[in-house]
C-alpha cells in the first residue's frame, strides 16, 4: 500500500493507500451531490443513484478489518501468544471510533445548532430534540433503538460498527474458515435475500422485522471486503506480465467509470447488484496494486500529502452536508429562488462546511491531549512523582532530539536590520525570565492559582521585553509602508478607496431600503478589514520571526501580540475616517458611542485567539493559508456587509449569529446608525466569541510552543 509508514493503536505499521484515499473523496462528493434530492426533488437530483457509493466504503472497511486480523494472527503465531478476543475486539472498535470521532461530533453539533436555529427550537423543545437524537449521537442508531436524527448519514457508521463487532471476533477465532467459506457465502446469500425481498439494497433505515435493511447491507458488504482481501493475497503472488497489468488497469478504470455512470441517472432496481459486483472487482484491482491508478498515485511525499488531505476532507464532507440539504428549502423557499441557485448554494455551503469541520477536527486532535490531562487533574488523584532536574532531562533526551536541536541552533543567523537592532537591545539567549518560585508552584495546584500564575508571568514578560515589543510593533508598521510613496496615508486611503468601489457597485442594488447606506457599508468594511489583517498577519507571526526566537529565548506570543497591535493601530486610524464620514452623513453623536470600545476590545481578544490557532497550524501545515483565504471569502459574504437581512424571516436572521464578525458589525451599526444600545444577547455573544477563541488558541499555542523550533 502506498503512503508514508505510520503506526496505529496496536503498534503495527500501516501504509496509506493514496488511490483509496482519492476514491474515498470522489465517492463522498457523489453522496453529497446525490443528497441534492432534498433540495431539487428526487427526479431532478444530481447522481440519482449516488447512494450506491456507500458500498465502496463498506468494502474498503471490510478489507482493512481483515488486513488487521491477518497481521494480528501472524503476530500471534510469531510470538506464540494466545489472543484475548474480547478485549482485542473492543480495542479495534475503539480505534475505529477515534479515527472519525472529532469530525463526527463537530459535524453533529453544527447540524444541531443549524436545525435548532432554522426550526426555532428553544427551551424544553430543544431538550426533546436532543433526547430523541441521543441514540444517533451514541452511534447506536442502527441497533433499532432510534427515535430521530439530525445527521442521517450516521447510519453507515452505526451499521459498520455493529457488524464489525460480530465479524471481528469470528475472523480472529476462525480466520481460515471465515475467509474461505463463511464470508463469501454470507455476502452472497444476504445480497440474494435483499434482491428477492426488497429489490434494491438502498433505503437503509427500513426495518426488516428483526434488523434494519442497512445492517444486512453492511454485513454483506463487509464480508465482500473480506473476500476482496483473500483475492488480493492470491493476485499479489502472481508475477503478472506488462500486458496483463495493462489490461487490469484498463479494467479497473472502466469498471469505476461504469459504476459512476450508472449512479448518475439510475433509480434503485435489481440491476444495482450487478454494479455492486463490478465495484467489488474494481476495488480488488485497486488494492492489488496492479491497476492504472497505481501509476497516477505514486509514492512521492507530495502525492501522499494530497491524498491524505483528500481522505480527511472526505470524512468531514460526508458528515457535514445532509442537514444542509434537508433544511435549505426552509431558508430558500422554492417559490422565491430558482432550482439552479438553490443547488449552487447547497454545493458551495456543503463544501465550505466540510472545510470548517476538517479544520475544527484538526484543532480538536491537537488540543485533545491537553484536555485529557486537565480532566484527569480534576477527577483523578495524581500520583506522586519524583522531580527531574533540567540537566537530568537533557541527559536522558533521545539522540534524535539532541541532533535536531543542535542542527536548528547551528544554522547561520541571517537578520534584517530591524531584527538585528531588536536583538542587540534585548539580550542573549541566556537571559531567561524566572518568575516561578516554590510558592507559585504551590499556587498552581488550584485553578485560580494557575490563572494568577500565568497572569503574573504574562505581565512580567511584557514588562521585561517592553523595548523589544515596542520595536516589533514599529518594525511591523514600517514594513507595511516600506518603499511606499504615500506611506501612512494608505491607512486612510485604502478604506476610502474600498468604500468608494463598494459604494458605486452596490448602491443601485442594495441601498434603497437602508438608511445611511455609506455608514452601513463602512461599518462592515472596516471591521472585516481589521479582522482579516489581524488574523492573516498573526498566522505568519511565528514563521516570519523565526530568525529571532530560534536564537534568543523570548516568549513567542510577543510576535503575535505585536502583529495584533499593529493591526489595531491601523484600525484606529481608519476609525478616524469613519467618524468623519459619520459627520458628513449627519449621524448624531451620543454618549452611547463610548460603548463601541466594548466590541473593539472583544474583537481584539478574538483576533489574538484566532491568530494563535492559525499560527500554530501554519507551522505544521502550510496549506492553512490557502484554506483560510477560502474561509475569509465565505465569512466576508456571510457578514452582511453590503446587504440587509432585516426583511428576512427571524429563523434566517438567527443563522447569521453563528458568524462572530456579523455580531460585531451589528453591534457597531446598532449604536452608530440606530442610536440605541444593543440587546444583552449581543453583549454576551461578543464576550463569548472573544473568550472562546482566546482559550482555544492559547491551549493549542501553549501545547505546541516547544515544538515550533523543530519545524522552522
Amino acid at each position: 500500500m502506498a503512503g508514508k509508514q505510520s503506526a496505529n493503536s496496536t503498534g503495527m505499521s500501516i501504509r496509506r493507500n493514496g488511490r483509496i484515499d482519492f476514491l474515498r473523496c470522489l465517492f463522498a462528493v457523489i453522496i453529497m451531490l446525490h443528497h441534492s434530492r432534498y433540495v431539487l426533488g428526487y427526479d431532478n437530483s444530481i447522481f440519482i443513484g449516488g447512494s450506491m457509493a456507500v458500498e465502496f466504503f463498506f468494502m474498503v472497511s471490510g478489507y482493512l478489518m481483515m488486513n488487521t486480523v491477518a497481521k494480528r494472527c501472524a503476530a500471534d503465531r510469531k510470538n506464540g501468544t494466545k489472543p484475548e478476543i474480547g478485549s482485542e475486539t473492543w480495542q479495534f472498535l475503539r480505534h475505529k471510533i477515534r479515527a472519525f470521532l472529532p469530525e463526527f461530533l463537530i459535524a453533529w453539533c453544527i447540524g444541531f445548532v443549524l436545525v435548532a436555529t432554522i426550526e426555532n427550537y428553544h427551551g424544553v423543545h430543544l431538550w426533546h430534540v436532543f433526547r430523541d437524537d441521543f441514540f444517533e449521537l451514541s452511534l447506536l442508531k442502527m441497533s433499532g433503538i432510534f427515535t430521530g436524527g439530525i445527521d442521517g448519514v450516521i447510519w453507515y457508521l452505526s451499521a459498520m460498527l455493529l457488524c464489525m463487532a460480530i465479524l471481528y471476533p469470528l475472523l480472529r477465532s476462525f480466520k481460515d474458515l471465515m475467509t474461505h467459506i463463511v464470508c463469501p457465502l454470507t455476502a452472497l446469500m444476504l445480497m440474494g435475500y435483499l434482491c428477492q425481498t426488497e429489490g434494491s439494497p438502498r433505503d437503509p433505515t427500513k426495518f426488516l422485522h428483526l434488523v434494519f435493511k442497512g445492517d444486512v447491507r453492511a454485513m454483506a458488504e463487509l464480508c465482500m471486503g473480506v473476500v476482496i482481501w483473500m483475492a488480493v493475497q492470491h493476485l499479489k503472488k502472481v508475477n503478472w506480465s506488462r500486458l496483463a497489468k495493462t489490461l487490469m488497469g484498463l479494467a479497473e478504470i472502466g469498471l469505476y467509470l461504469m459504476v459512476v455512470q450508472y449512479m448518475w441517472d439510475q433509480k434503485p432496481t435489481k440491476t444495482d447488484y450487478f454494479y455492486i459486483f463490478c465495484l467489488m472487482i474494481a476495488v480488488l484491482l485497486t488494492f492489488a496494486d496492479t491497476g492504472a491508478l497505481k501509476t497516477v498515485f505514486g509514492r512521492s511525499a507530495r502525492t501522499e500529502k494530497i491524498t491524505s488531505f483528500l481522505a480527511k476532507y472526505s470524512t468531514a464532507l460526508y458528515f457535514s452536508h445532509l442537514y444542509i440539504a434537508q433544511h435549505l428549502n426552509t431558508l430558500l423557499p422554492e417559490d422565491a429562488y430558482s432550482a439552479r441557485l438553490r443547488a449552487a448554494v447547497y454545493i458551495i455551503w456543503s463544501l465550505a462546511n466540510g472545510f470548517v469541520v476538517m479544520g475544527l477536527a484538526f484543532l480538536a486532535r491537537k488540543a485533545a491531549p491537553a484536555a485529557r490531562r486537565h480532566l484527569a487533574r480534576l477527577f483523578v488523584n495524581p500520583e506522586k512523582k519524583t522531580k527531574t532536574s533540567p540537566a537530568a532531562a537533557a541527559a536522558t533526551a533521545s539522540p534524535a532530539a539532541k541532533t535536531a536541536m543542535a542542527a536548528s541552533f547551528a544554522q547561520p543567523l541571517v537578520l534584517q536590520d530591524e531584527d538585528r537592532a531588536i536583538l542587540s537591545r534585548t539580550g542573549s539567549a541566556s537571559e531567561t525570565v524566572h518568575v516561578t518560585t516554590s510558592e507559585t508552584e504551590d499556587r498552581k495546584k488550584t485553578l485560580g492559582g494557575r490563572i494568577r500564575h500565568y497572569r503574573t508571568k504574562f505581565v512580567y514578560s511584557i514588562r521585561h521585553y517592553q523595548f523589544m515589543f515596542e520595536e516589533l510593533v514599529k518594525r511591523d508598521f514600517k514594513q507595511r509602508y516600506k518603499r511606499s510613496v504615500l506611506g501612512m496615508a494608505w491607512s486612510v486611503l485604502s478604506p476610502l478607496l474600498t468604500l468608494l468601489v463598494m459604494r458605486v457597485i452596490f448602491t443601485n442594488f442594495f441601498a434603497k431600503n437602508i438608511s445611511h447606506y455609506t455608514i452601513y457599508l463602512f461599518s462592515g468594511n472596516i471591521i472585516m478589514s481589521y479582522f482579516r489583517e489581524s488574523t492573516k498577519n498573526g498566522m505568519r507571526s511565528l514563521t516570519s520571526n523565526s530568525k529571532i526566537f530560534t536564537k534568543i529565548n523570548v516568549p513567542k506570543y510577543l510576535f503575535l501580540l505585536s502583529k495584533n497591535v499593529s493591526a489595531l493601530v491601523n484600525f484606529g486610524l481608519t476609525l478616524i475616517v469613519y467618524f468623519g464620514f459619520c459627520v458628513i452623513d449627519h449621524i448624531t453623536f451620543t454618549p452611547k458611542m463610548i460603548l463601541l470600545v466594548y466590541p473593539s476590545l472583544c474583537l481584539l481578544v478574538m483576533n489574538i485567539g484566532i491568530g494563535a490557532l492559525l499560527s500554530a497550524m501554519y507551522v505544521f501545515f502550510e496549506d492553512t493559508s490557502y484554506l483560510y483565504d477560502v474561509l475569509l471569502t465565505l465569512i466576508n459574504y456571510m457578514s452582511v456587509i453590503f446587504y440587509s437581512i432585516d426583511s428576512w424571516p427571524t429563523s434566517q436572521q438567527r443563522m447569521f449569529l453563528i458568524n462572530p464578525i456579523y455580531v460585531y458589525i451589528k453591534y457597531f451599526r446598532t449604536i452608530v446608525i440606530d442610536g440605541v444600545v444593543p440587546s444583552p444577547m449581543y453583549h454576551l455573544l461578543c464576550l463569548f466569541y472573544a473568550l472562546f477563541y482566546l482559550i482555544a488558541g492559547m491551549l493549542v499555542y501553549r501545547k505546541y510552543n516547544h515544538e515550533f523550533l523543530y519545524y522552522l
